[in-house]
């Protein structure tokens, strides 16, 4: 028998596997350029935009044509003719009005689709439409209460819901675990149904199904099957960006090695006057750049403003994981003699895995983490005009 507490269970695990994502991009985020802020609160992207795009507000709508990724999240986030690459959201409503993007990874309390999806759809709700409009390339993964799918998935399909009701067309195989399933008169599926329910499908009159229909008496090991499938996706996207941010960490320590060195000993050295620096940057930093953003000529420089804030973070980041790399060091190998560049670089992208690792312990870890960032972000600014005073001199 499925219950609702089985269902919650995936929206539960998509939930933290997302909430893991958006916090690691957060580390580099930046406001988008092009972007417009209105009231402090609204947003909306539009134009065309290279780049990775992330974006926040309690209303977002994105018009835009993005050549790279899109991160968004807000209250309402709203795609409206907008292309973008592989596309996440995070929102109270998520709706895709129109437009295309590659793959979407989305978690809101709603989901509408509406536009074209060229890749896979993965998506957490307590309801979620697929209109008639909609056409999905690839496979198609959804956990909710809800589900209604009425436009066309060129993949499989794969759903957990307390109801489901399919009405569009399907060319691959669906797999299914609900309370109840309605497949509707106009509803086209090309492949085979294996379900898990308590109770029979409800097939109208005028449904074509061309593979088998086959119910499942053990629901538990599919359950955990779909669970981890999803898991496994965006656990692979939150990889993915690890390594690429390991290797952006790599590249900085090894292109300023003699800067990061230094940063992390002024870190060692001073680290209160350090994160005092760290906080009122940032803090001023950030609502500047919102005052700017009020006018129209201010908005140029507030985009800058943001994106430097972004850089002096992923600084501060680079500055504690080669403190914390160098200090590791130190410990294992008391009388050995300095490290070379190629050394000290190592040892930097030591020190990142461990912050990774201590920003997986809830809570704590996060405001550990953040607090070290917030010094290291102070300790490389503080050195970083040095330098400025020093090549004017």
């Amino acid at each position: 028998m499925v219950t609702e507490k089985t269902i919650r269970l995936s929206h539960r695990a998509i939930s933290a596997a997302l909430v893991l994502l958006f916090a690691l991009c957060s580390l580099f985020a930046s406001v988008a350029v092009g972007q417009q802020v209105r009231d402090g609160r609204n947003v909306m992207l539009e134009g065309d935009l290279t780049g990775v795009q992330f974006t926040g507000g309690e209303t977002v709508l994105v018009k835009a044509n993005i050549a790279d990724d899109l991160f968004a999240a807000g209250r309402y986030v709203t795609l409206e003719d907008a292309t973008a690459g592989n596309t996440y959201i995070a929102a109270y409503e998520a709706d895709q009005r129109s437009g295309s993007v590659g793959d979407l990874v989305a978690l809101a309390q709603s989901v509408i689709i509406s536009g074209s999806i060229e890749d896979d759809l993965l998506s957490a709700a307590r309801t979620i439409r697929i209109s008639p409009s909609a056409t999905i390339g690839g496979d198609a993964r959804l956990a909710a209460e809800t589900m209604d799918v009425e436009g066309k998935i060129a993949g499989n399909f794969r759903a957990a819901a307390r109801r489901i009701n399919i009405s569009g067309e399907i060319t691959g195989t669906v797999d299914l675990l609900a309370q109840r399933i309605v497949v509707g008169p106009s509803a086209v599926i090309k492949g085979d149904i294996t379900y898990r329910s308590g109770a029979e499908p409800e097939i109208a009159e005028g449904a074509t199904i061309n593979g088998s229909v086959t119910k499942v008496e053990s629901n538990l090991p599919e359950m955990r099957s779909i669970i981890g499938a999803i898991i496994g996706i965006v656990v692979g996207l939150l990889i993915g960006w690890a390594v690429a941010f390991l290797v952006l960490t790599a590249l900085l320590a090894w292109a300023f090695d003699g800067y990061f060195s230094i940063a992390a000993n002024r870190l060692v050295d001073r680290p209160w006057a350090s994160l005092g620096v760290g906080v009122a940057i940032l803090i001023v930093g950030a609502a500047l750049s919102l005052l700017l953003f009020v006018s129209v000529v201010g908005i140029p420089l507030g985009v800058a403003l943001f994106v430097a804030i972004g850089i002096i973070k992923l600084f501060g980041f680079v500055t504690v994981s080669a403190c914390v790399g160098l200090y590791l060091r130190g410990l294992l190998r008391r009388n050995a003699p300095p490290p070379a560049t190629g050394g000290r670089t190592g040892w930097t992208i030591i020190g990142a895995v461990i912050l990774g690792l201590v920003m997986l312990i809830p809570f704590v870890g996060v405001v550990i983490t953040g607090l070290a960032v917030v010094a290291g972000a102070g300790a490389a600014s503080v050195e970083a005009w040095r330098r400025l005073r020093l090549s004017t001199v």
